[in-house]
This record gives structure tokens, C-alpha cells and sequence, in this order.
């Protein structure tokens, strides 16, 4: 191939590209400017603050959360020092998001994937697992 062939489907591939990016351009979300009240600004987060520290430290007592936590290397104490140098808008986070989390929700949706990922090799004819899979 002459080098002009290569710099010329470049050129081709760069113009493609552009003419992508430049067309999205009126898809973007212009920003919004509003007045915020006072109330929003004087009513800081800090307030909703200890009640979410103290559902961590209760979730940190857990013995089985505890020994986990061990095993990892990390002691008690050293969690809860973790726990209260937290700024407020982590802590409130760390606890909302510790409140909506069923233990083993994720367990499921990683046994589907490996079936899938073996079943697609089966099939693929990488591995010989399932016979339902063989002709």
C-alpha cells in the first residue's frame, strides 16, 4: 500500500469522526442557573451526620463484619478512627447506601455471568463442559 492510500484513509476516518462529534454537539443539555434559598444553604449536611456515624459504628460491632474486617487486616479501632474522620456527605452516603444493601444481592448476578461465559465457550468449542452443547 503507498503511503498517500494510508494518510488519505486516515484523513477519510479523522473527517468521519469529526462530522460525528461536531453533529452531537446540539444533543448537549444546555446548564440551568436557578436561585438557591437560604434555606438550603443554612441547613448543612452535618445535621444528618451523627445519626449516619452511629449506624457505621453499629454495622462495624457486627462480630461477623468485625472478624471480615480483621482478616483484611483492619482492626476495630482502626476502622472506627476511619469511621469519624469521614466528612459528613461520605458518612451520610456510607450509611444510606449501607441500609439499601442486601447481603448476597450480587451473588446471583455472578453465577449467571460465569454460566453464560461457560456456556459460550462450550459452544465456541474451547471447553467441553455441558454435553447439551455438543452436536
Amino acid at each position: 500500500m503507498p503511503s498517500s492510500f494510508v494518510s488519505a484513509s486516515i484523513r477519510r476516518l479523522l473527517a468521519v469522526l469529526l462530522t460525528i462529534a461536531i453533529g452531537a454537539l446540539p444533543m448537549a443539555t444546555p446548564a440551568n442557573a436557578a436561585m438557591v434559598p437560604t434555606t438550603d444553604t443554612s441547613n448543612p449536611a452535618h445535621t444528618n451526620a451523627d445519626p449516619a456515624r452511629t449506624r457505621l459504628a453499629a454495622a462495624l460491632a457486627r462480630p461477623d463484619l468485625s472478624a471480615r474486617l480483621e482478616a483484611l487486616g483492619l482492626t476495630a479501632d482502626e476502622a472506627a478512627r476511619r469511621v469519624a474522620a469521614l466528612d459528613d456527605a461520605t458518612a451520610i452516603d456510607a450509611a444510606d447506601r449501607l441500609d439499601h444493601m442486601p447481603a448476597g444481592a450480587g451473588a446471583l448476578g455472578i453465577a449467571v455471568f460465569v454460566f453464560a461465559v461457560l456456556i459460550l465457550s462450550d459452544v465456541v468449542g474451547l471447553t467441553r463442559i455441558f454435553p447439551f452443547t455438543r452436536r
